[in-house]
């Protein structure tokens, strides 16, 4: 075999070694894609003795889910061509049923990053696979128009990825046209399809704005999409909000007190609230107390916490936990009881 054989079938077989994958796994792996390859070709590829013809070569790479290209590249047209390359990563996942999961068309909301604006932004994401490889694409409606007054678009392509042991996946994006990398990270569980109809997730841009400073913000990824006028009740919901409350006492008083005459049958348990919150110049009020105190039905309390919310001091919160994910969920099913109501 000539050294391009040579090398192709070196890197072949040191993937097959990486994973453990052993002569009779990989003769019983290619027989279930479909493909029989013998046992003596097989032990001649992992001795070195044969080179991988076109075919054997096809279906291995099948096998272990990875596009043909990775093992033709060289290492500095790998770095250049592909800007997340998992080659030599055990623990990332790039294929298989740990990115299945994921599979499909989602909306997608966001607050505006630019400097004094406060609109939500939308867009739609595409998650399928492509020649092993899951790929995404992301167009996002800026909100502006051209001169012409044609809207503005941003369109990104780019990878999704899985940490099963962080419980993390990574959306990683790319903009060629105005030369921006972005990321969204949020929790990975291995639910179903059906209950990965909301997301929550926290989306980092480098250069966001006017400004092009680095910006955090949450976005949210649904199977659905709801209605202009049902968008913004996911404003409060998009910051950064933090489970305490932080509201200035008399402003929360003024609220308690509208929600009095909006719920007179709870008085006893609203006033409850402002006698318990931690109140200082400030009041702190928790989000898990609160959703004790007040029996509401699930739709009547998360607006509540909307309304609540836009009335807080809010404290920017880094981070996307469970509760965030079961809220979210929540509050969408919530919008959705109104809507058919």
């Amino acid at each position: 075999m000539d050294k391009f054989e040579k090398e192709i079938t070196e890197k072949v077989v040191n993937e097959l070694k990486k994973r453990k994958i052993k002569q009779i796994q990989l003769i019983r792996l290619c027989r279930e894609a479909g493909v029989a390859i013998s046992q003596p070709d097989i032990s001649k590829l992992y001795s070195g003795k044969k080179a991988l013809n076109m075919h054997q070569f096809a279906i291995i790479c099948k096998v272990l889910k990875m596009p043909m290209e990775t093992f033709v590249w060289t290492d500095s047209e790998r770095r250049r061509e592909d800007f997340c390359s998992l080659s030599h990563s055990s623990m990332l996942h790039d294929a298989g049923r740990e990115l299945a999961y994921y599979a499909g068309k989602y909306y997608f909301y966001y607050l505006s990053t630019a400097s004094g604006e406060d609109k939500i932004l939308k867009g739609e994401l595409l998650i399928e696979e492509k020649g092993g490889f899951y790929v995404s694409n992301l167009i996002l409606d800026t909100g502006a128009a051209d001169r012409q007054g044609t809207k503005i678009f941003k369109k990104y392509v780019g990878r999704i990825l899985v940490s099963s042991s962080l419980g993390a996946a990574y959306l990683i994006f790319k903009n060629e046209a105005i030369g921006e990398i972005c990321t969204v990270c949020f929790r990975h569980r291995k639910y179903s399809v059906k209950s990965l109809e909301c997301r929550v997730g926290l989306a980092l841009t480098m250069s966001a704005g006017e400004e092009k400073v680095p910006t955090a913000h949450r976005c949210l990824l649904l199977y659905e999409e709801i209605s202009e006028d049902q968008i913004d009740e996911l404003r409060p919901w998009l910051n950064l909000i933090h489970d305490n409350i932080s509201i200035e006492k008399d402003t929360l008083q003024r609220f308690l007190e509208e929600e009095i005459k909006r719920n007179p049958q709870y008085e006893r348990q609203i006033r409850y609230i402002g006698e318990t919150a931690a109140v200082r110049e400030i009041a702190e009020l928790s989000i898990e107390n609160l959703r004790r105190q007040l029996p509401l039905d699930r739709s009547s309390y998360m607006g509540f916490l909307s309304s609540l919310y836009r009335k807080a001091c809010l404290v920017r919160n880094y981070k996307v936990t469970q509760s965030d994910d079961v809220r979210f969920f929540e509050l969408i099913n919530s919008i959705h009881e109104k809507e058919s109501g």
